[in-house]
């Protein structure tokens, strides 16, 4: 290969890899992670009593509200169980229940980690 050819082959290869940065940096500054996104699955498990001892009845209609960072998220009724979609970052989670228009006290918190996955090893195609 001559000098010409192999400069032409090495500077057209940094221009992609600028770009390819580029590309990434235009992503994260606008929050596009969707390759990246990994499915986060909440659950709890519904009182069985109130704080007098009496018990629920467990036809009462029972509202879950999910807490992410100290935020409501959602609301999903009769049973606890929430599916997101969310971007490499430490979460934290906590989870109230309200009856008869009554919320209880939120739960334990629960921190869930993504992280971003790992690249593959790169190929070493040939050495001149």
């Amino acid at each position: 290969m001559t000098k010409i050819k192999l400069w032409f082959k090495i500077t057209w290869l940094k221009i992609k890899a600028w770009f390819k940065r580029l590309a990434i940096a235009v992503m994260m500054f606008f929050g596009i992670h969707a390759a990246i996104a990994q499915e986060v699955t909440v659950s709890c498990t519904a009182p069985t009593e109130y704080t007098d001892n009496t018990p629920i009845n467990q036809d009462e209609l029972k509202i879950f509200n999910i807490y992410r960072d100290g935020v409501n998220v959602a609301q999903v009724n009769d049973v606890c169980l929430y599916v997101e979609s969310l971007t490499p970052a430490t979460y934290k989670y906590k989870v109230s229940v309200t009856i008869n228009g009554i919320e209880s006290a939120q739960s334990n918190e629960v921190t869930k980690t993504i992280v971003y996955p790992t690249p593959k090893a790169p190929v070493l195609n040939e050495i001149d």
